[in-house]
């Protein structure tokens, strides 16, 4: 049975591996080769680590919060285990159909979880991912998401002075180099 088509039920089974993987060896039916088993395992861990849930509270605000195995199985239609059986490496064979749903759920390029190592798609994402990560973290997306509520030139212009204001006092307070607005990772 090939792993796009198994049943919940087969998700439940201990880690024993599947007939179309061979994790003794690294090897995987799928795509054949130990560094792209371990890339894929490399990148969904970068996903979970930099990726952001963004829920919406009863009251309109917006947080957001680190994607679970959970979350994503439920988007995916797998169980948790099996997501952590991918995480941890235990299974090396998803199918292409189920990497571009990851894919999807984290909002990042389709083939960044198959494309090799040396390909610019995989930097060009993982920083962005960082990225977007700070801005999420340093609190840019609460004050984006504010600002979209002033209707007026005269409000815009206003919180825009404020803006410069704090900038300027922040230069004058952070010490040569320091450019981040997030706490690092």
């Amino acid at each position: 049975m090939d792993d796009d088509h198994r049943s919940a039920a087969d998700d439940e089974h201990d880690a024993a591996p599947d007939a179309g993987d061979d994790s003794a060896s690294g090897q995987s039916a799928d795509w054949g080769e130990a560094e792209v088993n371990a890339s894929f395992s490399q990148r969904l861990q970068t996903l979970f680590r930099l990726g952001r849930k963004a829920e919406t509270a009863a009251d309109g605000t917006t947080t957001t919060r680190p994607y679970t195995s959970v979350d994503v199985a439920a988007e995916i239609g797998r169980t948790a285990a099996y997501i952590n059986y991918w995480r941890n490496g235990t299974r090396t064979n998803p199918g292409i159909v189920e990497c571009r749903k990851i894919e999807k759920v984290f909002g990042v390029s389709e083939g960044y979880l198959t494309v090799g190592d040396d390909d610019p798609m995989v930097a060009r994402v993982e920083e962005q991912l960082q990225k977007l990560r700070k801005f999420q973290d340093g609190g840019v997306f609460q004050v984006a998401e504010r600002m979209s509520l002033i209707k007026t030139p005269a409000g815009i212009e206003a919180v825009n002075n404020m803006i410069e204001t704090v900038l300027k006092l922040e230069q004058q307070s952070v010490p040569d180099g320091a450019d981040d607005f997030g706490p690092n990772e």
